[in-house]
């Protein structure tokens, strides 16, 4: 369908991992509210973005979104897919 679309991963298990992630790292009492799930679901659709945008969108999510006691994800996120892509 995309001919010239890189695939480096299955949206499906990043969005499941970055959904138990959100439970396991000090949101576990906070993720049952919608602000904090919404959060979490926002920075998983960052993969959707061009590479080139993808750090400028996540500064502007944490900007305009960022839900208290949501720094360890935050870290995670913007250590492993933000600055370290993953290839």
């Amino acid at each position: 369908m995309y001919p010239d679309a890189a695939v480096y991963g299955c949206f499906f298990h990043f969005n499941h991992f970055s959904q138990s992630l959100g439970q396991r790292i000090a949101l576990q009492t906070k993720y049952r509210d919608p602000g904090v799930n919404m959060f979490i679901r926002m920075l998983a659709a960052l993969a959707f973005l061009p590479v080139d945008c993808v750090a400028d969108s996540f500064d502007t999510l944490l900007e305009e979104h960022a839900v208290a006691n949501a720094q360890p994800i935050v870290d995670y996120f913007k250590d492993t897919f933000v600055i370290h892509r993953v290839d």
